[in-house]
């Protein structure tokens, strides 16, 4: 198989833009319900995509080595990095 790290698009700022999407969509009808279950769910779903994510980012970290590493330094988990740090 000849797979890629996509580094272009959403996914040069952020590594999960995703399931940031998704967490952002689950705050914001939260806010606007304004009821304590759309803070639970939310929580939830923080947690849920936290472990997927570092689960998914062990396995790009063994079939992209060098270069996922490199990644990770200029691009944010969940929440974008816009900045890039210096190499």
């Amino acid at each position: 198989m000849d797979h890629k790290l996509i580094r272009s698009g959403p996914y040069a700022y952020m590594r999960h833009p995703i399931y940031s999407g998704v967490l952002l969509g689950i705050a914001g009808t939260a806010l606007a319900v304004g009821e304590l279950r759309g803070v639970l769910a939310f929580a939830i779903l923080l947690t849920n995509y936290t472990l997927k994510a570092r689960k998914e980012e062990r396995l790009l970290t063994t079939q992209f080595p060098q270069e996922f590493e490199a990644y990770k330094k200029e691009s944010g988990f969940l929440i974008p990095r816009f900045l890039r740090r210096a190499a």
